[in-house]
């Protein structure tokens, strides 16, 4: 079983520490976090659980009116609203030793009569995050198609398909290539 560390953003499986996907991305140059502005990642964090505490059912659309980051769940329930989307798990772990890695999926969902991982984003759109997708699914390892939906300040979203037949090849080319590094430190 995947142990996952929220505070260090760490997994572990068997006393076996994991890279994450994201780790992994920005290890071999996809992404640089000092891009982020500052407070990003926080604001991101919080927008996660606003979106898995409205799927879950703990709360409502009514009891974030008064909250910072209101436009966000708004723009997330008008997204389920307007793609019917029907949420089946939020956070899940997927991965694990016998891959050599492991990530934390936003959402499984079903919309139009499909499987979903869905990456909910929070900041703008970056190319990498179609590759971001791929990992997940390969970790996931079911046939389910991949998205990301952008949530905006102006309780707007936008939806981006990830349907690139190369985001696959290119996530498992980034995997293998971090592997090898780890086993050839230089």
């Amino acid at each position: 079983m995947i142990v996952f560390d929220p505070l260090n953003h760490t997994y572990t499986e068997g006393g076996v520490n994991l890279p994450s996907v994201t780790t992994i991305l920005k290890d071999e140059g996809f992404y640089n976090p000092r891009r982020f502005t500052p407070g990003s990642a926080d604001r991101g964090t919080e927008i996660h659980l606003i979106t898995q505490q409205l799927d879950e059912g703990e709360k409502t659309l009514k009891d974030f009116t008064v909250h910072k980051y209101y436009p966000y769940a708004l723009a997330w329930e008008t997204f389920k609203q307007d793609t019917g989307a029907e949420i089946h798990f939020c956070e899940v772990v997927v991965g694990g030793v016998q891959y050599g890695c492991a990530g934390t999926v936003d959402k499984l969902a079903s919309i139009w009569s499909y499987e979903y991982i869905i990456d909910v984003k929070s900041g703008a759109e970056m190319a990498w995050h179609t590759i971001q997708t791929a990992g997940y699914k390969h970790l996931h390892h079911r046939p389910v198609r991949r998205m990301s939906v952008y949530l905006k300040n102006n309780g707007k979203y936008k939806m981006v398909k990830h349907d690139n037949r190369y985001d696959e090849t290119v996530w498992k080319a980034a995997l293998i290539s971090h592997r090898w590094k780890q086993e050839h430190p230089a």
